[in-house]
């Protein structure tokens, strides 16, 4: 299913499930059709799904760590490497509450036009605002940035995208 709907072409690739960082390389938890059971989905073989995607945005835990050994082996990093224009991932675990301003700035500023900096900026004061300084989820979030001017969705074109939902 993740193939096909990718295959179609997609803009934005927007994950939020499980992921895990083993030390060496990250994963995403993915279903199986059925929802019999769950596997996980090692990050260079996501990456070679994410042919035309311009802005990944991976709401899962440990989805930005990175490696000394193997620094491409990270989801987020194995995204940028595959040509992914801009990759936001978390470098550990966020609690849930802090996923709807993250979303919201981010997708707000993005698609208005906004460098893909700006919109994290923005989406680290607002978790920070709604959480506190001491709750470390604002500083969860990294990005990872192919295009010198952070601009993914320039604002001419921002009017013209397809936002609807992959059907599960």
């Amino acid at each position: 299913t993740l193939f096909d709907a990718l295959e179609s072409g997609t803009d934005i690739f927007h994950f939020a499930g499980h992921g895990y960082f083993n030390g060496d390389s990250g994963q995403i938890l993915l279903d199986n059709p059925d929802h019999s059971a769950s596997a996980y989905y090692d990050a260079s073989d996501l990456a070679h799904l994410m042919i035309g995607v311009k802005l990944a945005v991976l709401g899962a835990c440990e989805s930005g760590q990175a490696s000394g050994e193997n620094i491409w082996g990270g989801v987020a990093q194995a995204l940028v490497q595959a040509g992914v224009a801009a990759v936001v991932g978390s470098q550990f675990r966020l609690e849930d509450r802090n996923a709807a301003p993250l979303n919201k700035q981010l997708y707000r500023g993005v698609l208005a036009g906004d460098t893909v900096d700006e919109s994290v900026s923005n989406a680290r004061r607002a978790i920070r605002n709604l959480s506190g300084l001491e709750n470390r989820d604002w500083g969860a979030l990294v990005l990872y940035l192919r295009v010198e001017d952070g601009v993914i969705f320039p604002r001419e074109h921002s009017a013209a995208l397809d936002l609807s939902p992959i059907p599960r």
